[in-house]
């Protein structure tokens, strides 16, 4: 994906220092309607940008008063932030640049809100300051490699560094197949880490020395004080969600979303301001799943323009390797069901950018917030470790990490989840559409909301009840009668009635996936959208019994050269594959081992890389 890249170089990497960033660049070219920045050195540093065309597009870097600013991404409350200012600022580079030197410390970039990295370049102290958003979510990768301090936003282009030998991290290649992503900062790479959230790391050009600061953690944010006025605070929280959309949705853009049949999309749907243009927004999945017909509705009663892209045997597994290589592996090949809207979205044009619902539900759900005696069951359950675990030393080895990283940042889960879960995994679908020329924001990201959001006990926000309550304050119209996807029903409070229809749909949709496995459907019994039977959203499972995943599955996992079998053993892999053909679902695990090996292949070989 496009972004920044640069070095301090040391002596051996001077001498043809422009070539190699040119070289870095390059590999960051994945489309033809990408915008490179000139290559900026002075004999100090050398660095550049690229990037689609839709955020930051005056060229790079910004210059002012002996500094220099490279940024990538956005800020979302720029009024706020220009009424402090002694000195005008019109873009974000601008902004960020006049912060520094009006205060000479980055103690205002805690007011920023917004999902960013930038560098910093100020050549009056021989200092260079790589600069992260609160919550690390535009990924920067660095390394001293030789006595040369790098950064990237894509981790394969350090791969063109002369003399760059890249070492899998062993560990990060167990968490990813322990959990399905990596844990904290680590990157595939060994001795190459992510800038941390709400972070500056700083370099010394002269003392050749790293200093790393935090300028906002979570802990900043006061608890409430019991007793709370539950309707009132749910009434805040709605206009704040609101606010918060409205801020991500300026006038003269072009924006849309991605639709599905749960809360958090619909929430944004509904809080979309009319600004004349019609919404544009799109739903993907098998036809007749309960995503596309209740995208569907609510689409209706907003007035939207729904597409449904249809997921299938043949189109889901289209360009994933590509997209392996293209997002530094970003996630497992099973979760990347967002390119085929995607690539139907850039070609015709629909939006530019696209709003996104992460993570409404552990936000104000508290879907995935736990006290500390359920760690374990969290990272086992939740997360998957029990069933992706490839033996009892590799289960206790991602697990002890976890508790490490967890007791690390704080022993929260509302750290936990947004500091690791949504930066290492949730927000993978941003990462795959900033490739194709599409931006990714998320209204439930943002910092007034979160600052309240965070406040409030976890206790109040148990069970989704909180959640329900906001949504349906907020818009009923939405929620009252919609059913949600998963369950088959409108939200509402608890009542006996409604817990029974769940517990029907539930038992229903189970038969109905158990059938699926076999390749046998449930009969629909009316016509009508509203009576169909629930369906998946997706169905690897069987897909990949089917041509075209088959054959490719087989190639890539049973080669016997596989590169895979450094980490386990290739007999493993078979016994899943062969048991998965006769019926059992094993198709998230090898899932994870194909994107491991496609990754391993493109690094060291350059097998099913796109041709550049």
């Amino acid at each position: 994906m496009p972004g920044l890249t640069g070095f301090v170089p040391a002596p051996a990497l001077r001498e043809n220092a422009s070539q190699t960033l040119q070289q870095m660049q390059r590999a960051t070219l994945h489309r033809d309607f990408y915008q490179r920045d000139e290559l900026f050195e002075d004999g100090v540093l050398w660095a550049t940008r690229s990037r689609n065309n839709i955020l930051q597009t005056a060229p790079q870097p910004h210059a002012g008063e002996d500094c220099y600013v490279w940024l990538d991404g956005e800020f979302y409350n720029q009024d706020d932030l220009k009424a402090g200012l002694k000195t005008p600022a019109q873009t974000d580079p601008e902004l960020l640049l006049a912060l520094y030197q009006q205060h000479r410390n980055f103690k205002l970039l805690r007011e920023i809100d917004g999902i960013f990295a930038a560098v910093l370049y100020d050549r009056r102290d021989r200092q260079v300051h790589l600069i992260g958003d609160r919550r690390g979510l535009r990924y920067l990768y660095w390394t001293v490699f030789q006595n040369s301090f790098v950064w990237t936003s894509e981790l394969k282009s350090l791969l063109h560094l002369p003399g760059f030998q890249p070492q899998i991290d062993r560990q990060a290649v167990e968490n990813f197949l322990g959990i399905r992503y990596l844990i904290g900062n680590q990157s595939w790479f060994a001795g190459v880490e992510l800038l941390p959230p709400a972070s500056v790391l700083t370099w010394d050009i002269d003392k050749h020395s790293l200093s790393p600061q935090r300028y906002w953690w979570w802990d900043e944010i006061s608890p409430l004080a019991e007793p709370l006025d539950r309707p009132e605070l749910a009434a805040e929280v709605g206009r704040r969600f609101m606010a918060a959309v409205e801020r991500r949705c300026r006038a003269g853009e072009r924006v849309g979303l991605s639709l599905s049949g749960g809360l958090d999309s619909r929430a944004i749907i509904a809080a979309m301001p009319d600004r004349g243009d019609p919404i544009h927004a799109v739903t993907f999945g098998q036809k007749g799943c309960d995503d596309v017909r209740i995208a569907a509705q609510v689409a209706d009663v907003k007035g939207a323009i729904l597409h449904e892209i249809d997921m299938n045997a043949d189109n889901w597994i289209d360009s994933l390797a590509h997209k392996v290589w293209e997002t530094d592996a970003a996630c497992s090949t099973i979760h990347m069901q967002f390119v085929p809207a995607l690539s139907a979205i850039a070609q015709n044009n629909w939006f530019d950018i696209n709003l996104n619902g992460v993570p409404g539900d552990a936000n104000i759900g508290g879907s995935h917030f736990f006290t500390s005696d359920r760690l374990e069951y969290f990272v086992e359950k939740r997360l998957g470790l029990q069933t992706f675990a490839t033996s009892p030393e590799h289960r206790q080895a991602v697990l002890q990490r976890f508790q490490e990283y967890y007791q690390a940042i704080g022993e929260s889960s509302y750290i936990l989840v947004i500091d690791n879960r949504v930066r290492s995994f949730a927000i993978k679908d941003a990462r795959l559409s900033i490739i194709d020329g599409v931006e990714t924001r998320f209204p439930f990201l943002d910092n007034a909301l979160e600052d309240l959001l965070f406040a409030i006990p976890e206790a109040v926000k148990a069970n989704n009840h909180f959640y329900e309550q906001v949504l349906l304050q907020t818009f009923p119209e939405f929620y009252k009668t919609i059913p949600r996807q998963g369950t088959g029903v409108p939200i509402g409070p608890p009542s006996l009635g409604r817990k029974v229809r769940m517990l029907s749909q539930r038992v229903q949709k189970k038969a109905v996936r158990g059938l699926s496995k076999f390749g046998v459907r449930w009969p629909e019994r009316d016509s009508r959208p509203q009576q169909r039977e629930l369906s998946d959203f997706t169905n690897h499972a069987t897909w990949i019994r089917q041509e075209p995943a088959r054959s490719f599955f087989e190639r890539v996992l049973l080669n016997r050269e596989a590169l895979y079998q450094d980490y386990l053993p290739i007999e493993q892999v078979e016994r899943d594959w062969l048991a998965h053909l006769k019926g059992h679902n094993h198709s998230d695990k090898l899932s994870l081992v194909l994107t491991l090996e496609l990754w391993l292949q493109q690094v060291f070989t350059g097998e099913y890389r796109p041709r550049q």
